[in-house]
């Protein structure tokens, strides 16, 4: 029995050297490799696709002798995710029992809809071959080339530089547990008769045999990508002359036209006009004719073998849905399949098929989850597992507003309390204004106050809610919201006062406006200075104003020269103490929200901001649009951002300050809604593929909420998972609450630190 022989990759690398730039030296041939972002296409419309097909079309023309190897990579966390599958089972305690377990996993995954394994990476690299050796000159225009031709299809593309190159070449030659590492060295390569292992992974692999039935499509190669497994697609393309291919086909056109006699004179015809189709568009230049070969490789523990051959089986069937493309397992060629997998390597003894670049373009694998911003600040996972990044400053967008959306329990503030909590990298202002309760405990744990409005507790801030300002723009803003706060004040069964009361409530105010210092009762100041000898206008605003002063019950809040503390770089303003006094809760929100206003203006963009108005925005929205208008409009110049939360898009979309909060909201995060959808789809411009993916969102209370993420021309659905401690910070469940107040009242120390201990105890479910 001949021995097992092990070998090292370096033994089968057809580059000779690589350049600091990146450019890599073989025979007869130069080479270089690039970066790709794919674009995510899961919403686009038929149009849009169109669009993208005759871009990629244009844009792929090479010339002869070129070749191009794409390698689409994924990583998912496979092995955790079986194990976190069977750790609540008896069965998985002993040996059969797992075996038996792990069967039934494997034969389920394919079928699964949600809990897929999480992505740990994506990447896709271009590995582009020109014949001969142009020079340093040349060298460089053809690499150049390739890159412009990459952006030309729309695609984010970059050239690789040596280091980099040599780190993608070991990410796709290591096994699944050191493929991400820093270090690059060749791994232990085992090779028997049908059987490959690389550092102790099994790698056993797929390749293209037949070409689909009927005619391709742009996007088909994603039902083999979009598998949940840790893949390696390579897709080659060789440029092949065109003269020998057009003579071949005009010998095969006059062997069918001798054949006009025979009886399948039709089927005859009907070669010939595609044989002449073909001929013209190779002689007007705009076709290349390309050799095409591709291979899926998958690697896995040998303890995961069961798996492997479930997942090889998926793969092929998934070929169905790229209009019955055919692949088959390399029993002999594995290794070769291996090795076409590794950037600039090359496997021997594969098959090849010779189609039109204008079929060719529907094989390349440029196609992935979107993945957000280049930064990753906040990240969630999207519902087919992938991570998606959050820069909530990129200095590319036009703003850091938000609009987050969705019906009664869908999950708004939890998704929000993530949002802001994993910003605190970034050491953020942040000042939320609430009428739920949903933040205080987040508020406390980050070290921040919270600041409870209650009619029982009592509580005193003035309509003046800001001293005297020396700068003339900040003193007219000023002057400005107080006299909004009053006009709330005097609103009359939800109407606004005549022109001549506001006019004479502007005149008493400027007075006050130009003391040194104020009465230590201002509105009670105002109603005494509009008595004695009145016109009619003075009478009815000494009624208007009677509620709020001269010992009303009102007064004992709001009749004072009291200003808000903002003294903490975190603060919560719960409001819902005064849910069953709709008047006076509306002064407090337009008072608070003013006040937090001046504080972000104050920051003088020293450091960003976030302001949160849950719920409040609609109380704002109904009678305050120009101020909400104001906010969204202008709060990028004071390196700021809010957070706008309410339950239905319809109470956004039928305001005044509608049309300006969905023009500067940069993010729009909508979660399930009710309601008709025609009452908001036209406003947000939605398409029917947007319409489908909102009424498709899911939730599980307690569990899961799905978000449909909306980014300038970006789209994607989240599928936010709160960890434990995310799910005791956000609940506002008066059972949870009790059970969590009764749970912390046992220990000491801190808040922090008591919630994270309970933290570690609980699991994250509604109790």
């Amino acid at each position: 029995m001949l021995e097992p022989k092990a070998f090292s990759l370096k033994d089968f690398w057809p580059v000779n050297e690589v350049a600091e730039d990146g450019t890599l030296g073989a025979k007869k041939c130069s080479g270089w490799l690039y970066s790709v972002d794919g674009i995510d296409t899961s919403f686009f419309t038929d149009q849009k696709i169109n669009q993208l097909h005759n871009l990629w079309r244009t844009a792929f023309h090479f010339e002869a002798g070129e070749e191009i190897q794409i390698i689409y990579r994924k990583r998912v966390h496979f092995s955790d995710w079986v194990e976190s599958q069977l750790e609540n089972s008896l069965l998985s305690e002993n040996k059969y029992g797992r075996q038996l377990l792990l069967s039934k996993l494997a034969s389920e995954l394919s079928e699964m809809s949600e809990d897929l394994p999480q992505v740990s990476s994506q990447k896709i690299i271009v590995c582009y071959w020109s014949p001969g050796n142009s020079g340093r000159q040349g060298g460089n225009e053809k690499r150049l080339l390739m890159l412009s031709a990459l952006r030309a299809m729309g695609l984010n593309a970059r050239v690789l530089g040596k280091e980099e190159v040599l780190k993608e070449i070991n990410s796709s030659a290591q096994s699944l547990q050191k493929s991400e590492d820093l270090q690059n060295e060749w791994p232990h390569i085992e090779i028997r008769p049908g059987h490959l292992k690389i550092d102790g992974d099994v790698f056993r692999s797929v390749e293209l045999t037949k070409l689909p039935e009927a005619e391709t499509h742009l996007g088909m190669i994603e039902a083999i990508t979009s598998l949940p497994y840790p893949i390696d697609l390579s897709i080659r393309l060789k440029i092949k002359q065109t003269q020998p291919v057009s003579k071949s086909l005009e010998k095969k056109r006059n062997l069918l036209a001798s054949k006009r006699g025979n009886k399948d004179l039709q089927k005859i015809e009907s070669q010939i006009r595609q044989i002449d189709e073909i001929l013209r568009i190779l002689a007007e230049n705009s076709e290349n004719i390309v050799a095409i070969q591709a291979n899926v490789g998958l690697r896995m523990p040998e303890s995961l073998g069961v798996f492997q051959s479930r997942a090889l089986g998926h793969i092929v069937q998934a070929a169905a849905k790229m209009n019955f493309c055919e692949f088959e397992e390399s029993a002999i060629g594995t290794f070769d399949s291996y090795l076409e997998c590794i950037p600039t390597f090359r496997g021997k003894n594969q098959k090849l098929h010779t189609v039109l670049s204008s079929n060719a373009i529907h094989f390349l694998p440029f196609f992935r989850p979107s993945k957000g911003d280049a930064r990753p600040v906040v990240t969630f996972h999207t519902r087919s597992g992938s991570i998606y990044s959050i820069d909530p400053i990129d200095p590319a967008v036009a703003n850091y507003n938000w609009l987050v959306s969705g019906t009664s329990g869908a999950g708004k503030s939890f998704f929000v309390n993530s949002l802001i909590a994993q910003s605190m990298s970034l050491n953020p202002n942040i000042f939320i204004v609430d009428i739920g309760g949903s933040y205080n405990k987040l508020t406390k744990f980050l070290g921040g106050k919270v600041m409870g409005f209650d009619i029982d507790t009592g509580f005193q801030m003035g309509p003046f809610f800001l001293a005297k300002s020396d700068n003339s723009k900040e003193e007219t803003i000023r002057r400005q919201h107080i006299f909004q706060i009053f006009l709330e004040m005097i609103r009359f069964d939800g109407k606004s006062s005549s022109v001549e009361i506001r006019h004479l409530l502007w005149e008493k105010l400027t007075d006050l406006f130009e003391m040194k210092e104020l009465p230590r009762r201002p509105i009670s100041y105002l109603i005494d200075e509009l008595s004695g000898p009145r016109s009619e206008e003075e009478k009815k605003l000494a009624m208007l104003l009677e509620p709020w002063g001269k010992g009303s019950f009102f007064a004992q809040f709001l009749d004072t020269d009291a200003s808000i503390p903002l003294d903490q770089d975190i603060m919560t303003f719960d409001l819902k103490g005064l849910t069953e006094f709709e008047d006076l809760a509306r002064v407090v929100q337009l008072i608070v929200c003013a006040t937090v206003w001046a504080r972000v203006r104050d920051t003088k963009r020293q450091r960003f901001s976030w302001l949160v108005l849950d719920e409040v925005a609609f109380s704002l929205l109904k009678t305050q649009s120009m101020f909400v208008d104001e906010l969204v409009s202008t709060l990028r110049k004071y390196y700021s951002g809010v957070i706008i939360i309410v339950q239905d898009l319809e109470k956004v979309t039928s305001n005044l300050a509608g049309s300006s909060i969905l023009q500067n909201t940069h993010s729009k995060a909508i979660l399930q809604q009710r309601g008709d959808p025609r009452n908001y789809s036209q406003i947000l411009s939605l398409t029917e593929v947007d319409q489908m993916a909102i009424d498709s969102l899911q939730r599980e209370k307690g569990s899961f909420s799905e978000i449909y993420l909306m980014r300038d021309h970006d789209r994607t659905i989240l599928r936010y998972e709160p960890n434990k401690l995310e799910y005791w910070l956000s609940t506002t469940s008066p059972e949870d609450i009790s059970y969590l107040e009764s749970a912390l009242s046992k220990n000491s120390g801190s808040f922090q630190r008591k919630l994270l201990q309970f933290s570690k105890e609980q699991r994250s479910e509604v109790r």
